[in-house]
C-alpha cells in the first residue's frame, strides 16, 4: 500500500493531476473563498465569485507559477477542460447544494470529509512544489534562486488577487510583498528542500524518497493546524532573522539604525497616512 501511495504521488507531480487531489482541493478551496466574502460582509454575486475564486483561492498561484517559467498568460491557465468543469461543479455544490449541506459539511472543523479535503490539498500543495522546482530546473538551470522563488509565489501569490479586491473596494491592505507572512516562509522552506535534497544532494538520487517524505510531513503538519487552528510557519523565521540582525549590527552592514529610521519618518510624513497593518489575516492555500 506505501508503494501504491509513492507511485501515486510522483505520478502526480511527474505526469497529471489526479482527480482524487484535484477535485478535494477545489472543495476546500471554494469553501474558504466563500467564508472569506462572508467574514468581509460582501453580497454573493454568483459570476464575480465564480472567477474571483477560481484565482484567488484555488488556481491563482498555480497560474502564476505557470506565467513565470513558461511565458503563458494567466487566463489561459483555466483553458484546460478538468481545471474549469471541476471549478465549475465545486462551486455550483458549494453555493447551491439543497439545505447548504456540501458548504455547512466543509466548514464544520474536524469534520471527516473536511480533514480529507484538507490532506489532499497539501498534497496538492507539495507535489506542485515538485512540478515547480522540476520545471525550474529544466527551463533555467543556471538560476539557483528560481525554485525558490517560484515556490514562494506558489504559496503566496494568490494573496495578489485579494489585495487588489480590497484595493478595488478601498480597504486597507498590505501585500505579501510588502509584509511577508508564513506562506512566504512555507513556500521559501519547503521549495529549498526538495530542490537542495531532490536536486543537489548525491546528484538527485534521493528525489522521489524526498517528495513523498514532503508530502507526508506537510499532510501532517497542515491536518494539525487545520484541527488545532494554529500556524505552524507564523514563527519559524524569528531565529533567522535574529541571526541576520545580529550580524547586522556586529559588522555595520547596510546603514546605521538612526538613518533608517530618518528615512522611514521621512518617507511616512511625505505619503501621508500610508497603510501599515494588513485588513485581516490572508486565508491558507495553495
Amino acid at each position: 500500500m506505501l508503494k501504491a501511495v509513492s507511485d501515486a504521488l510522483i505520478k502526480a507531480t511527474d505526469e497529471d493531476y489526479p482527480a482524487i487531489i484535484h477535485i478535494p482541493h477545489s472543495f476546500i478551496s471554494m469553501t474558504n473563498y466563500r467564508e472569506w466574502r462572508e467574514e468581509e460582509g460582501q453580497p454573493r454575486q454568483w459570476f464575480f465569485d465564480l472567477v474571483m475564486s477560481f484565482f484567488s483561492h484555488s488556481q491563482g498561484s498555480g497560474a502564476m507559477c505557470t506565467s513565470l517559467i513558461t511565458g503563458k498568460t494567466l487566463e489561459s491557465y483555466g483553458i484546460r477542460p478538468d481545471y474549469s468543469h471541476y471549478h465549475f461543479i465545486v462551486y455550483l455544490l458549494t453555493y447551491w447544494s439543497p439545505r447548504d449541506i456540501v458548504y455547512r459539511t466543509m466548514s464544520t472543523p474536524r469534520h471527516p470529509l473536511r480533514l480529507f479535503c484538507i490532506v489532499a490539498d497539501a498534497l496538492d500543495g507539495v507535489t506542485t512544489v515538485g512540478c515547480v522546482v522540476d520545471s525550474s530546473v529544466a527551463a533555467q538551470p543556471g538560476n539557483k534562486l528560481l525554485p525558490v522563488l517560484g515556490c514562494i509565489l506558489l504559496y503566496a501569490g494568490s494573496q495578489i488577487f485579494r489585495h487588489l479586491d480590497y484595493i478595488r473596494r478601498g480597504v486597507p491592505t498590505v501585500s505579501f510583498l510588502a509584509r511577508p507572512s508564513s506562506d512566504v516562509t512555507r513556500g521559501a522552506l519547503l521549495g529549498f528542500v526538495y530542490w537542495f535534497f531532490g536536486h543537489i544532494f548525491q546528484k538527485g538520487r534521493q528525489r522521489n524518497r524526498v517528495l513523498v517524505a514532503l508530502c507526508l510531513v506537510e499532510s501532517v503538519v497542515e491536518l494539525l493546524e487545520d484541527m488545532y487552528d494554529f500556524d505552524a510557519y507564523q514563527k519559524l523565521h524569528l531565529p533567522g532573522r535574529a541571526v541576520l540582525q545580529c550580524l547586522r549590527k556586529r559588522f555595520s552592514l547596510g546603514p546605521p539604525p538612526e538613518q533608517l529610521k530618518l528615512e522611514t519618518d521621512s518617507d511616512n510624513s511625505s505619503k501621508g497616512a500610508l497603510i501599515i497593518q494588513s485588513h485581516a489575516q490572508e486565508p491558507e492555500a495553495v
